[in-house]
């Protein structure tokens, strides 16, 4: 089969995905759905599990339904709901154009550890920083991609965390408003990379650092216009 029919068939695929998830969704807030899928332990048990021990109800054909539909379950702050499986797209990687298969393997890295959960930044900053130069290239690479505009929304919350924080992983002390040493430590040394100007990214960052240094790494209102224009936020 030709890589853009196959490419074709994927995008056909996560589209329906797309589509049904809201309905699924609503049946996940149906009064005592989740009450009852907390009774079943699932941050220990997989779904397979899950399914299994329970007897015949909503409760497992809803279940059934999010895993013969392609999902897996995810939580934020004690509430479940289904979200894309893209480990099973993975099979198709070799199959699909170059950027579909770049796609997948973004999509597959964040939706298998989430960089964001319960308000805070779940993975490490080298890590956020990695994948946000990744979506950047993606970005680069492929802006005819008809999985720009996806993308393009997992940059901005790569770098919205980058700049920002998160609620619970705060960029500056609540106290002393200084950045924590762990960004500094990390921010400094990616920006000083050789490769570094190669990324408006990072570009980006080493202006934010380079006036952060100014008054030993302590928040501004410069500091807050530059973020909010890397951003796109008006102010």
């Amino acid at each position: 089969m030709p890589r853009e029919q196959a490419t074709q068939m994927v995008l056909s695929l996560e589209d329906a995905q797309l589509q049904v998830k809201p309905t699924l969704q609503e049946r996940y807030n149906e009064q005592g759905i989740q009450q009852e899928l907390m009774n079943t332990d699932p941050y220990t048990h997989s779904l397979d599990e899950i399914i299994s021990q329970l007897s015949d109800g909503k409760l497992k054909n809803l279940l059934a339904d999010t895993q013969d539909n392609g999902y897996f379950l995810y939580s934020i702050e004690g509430t479940f709901f289904p979200i894309i499986d893209y480990e099973a797209y993975a099979k198709y990687e070799d199959k699909t154009t170059e950027d579909i298969s770049d796609y997948i393997r973004l999509m597959v890295q964040e939706t298998k550890e989430p960089s964001l959960r319960d308000a805070s930044i779940a993975i490490s900053l080298e890590e956020l920083l990695n994948r946000a130069l990744d979506t950047e290239s993606f970005m680069t690479n492929y802006p005819a991609s008809l999985r720009n505009n996806e993308i393009k929304n997992l940059f901005r919350q790569y770098k919205g965390a980058i700049f920002f924080g998160s609620d619970n992983s705060q960029l500056f002390d609540y106290t002393t408003r200084i950045m924590n040493d762990d960004a500094q430590k990390t921010y400094k040394s990616y920006v000083s990379k050789s490769e570094a100007c190669q990324s408006q990214l990072l570009t980006e960052l080493k202006q934010y650092m380079d006036t952060a240094a100014k008054n030993d790494y302590k928040d501004s209102d410069e500091l807050k216009q530059m973020r909010e224009k890397f951003l796109g936020i008006e102010s």
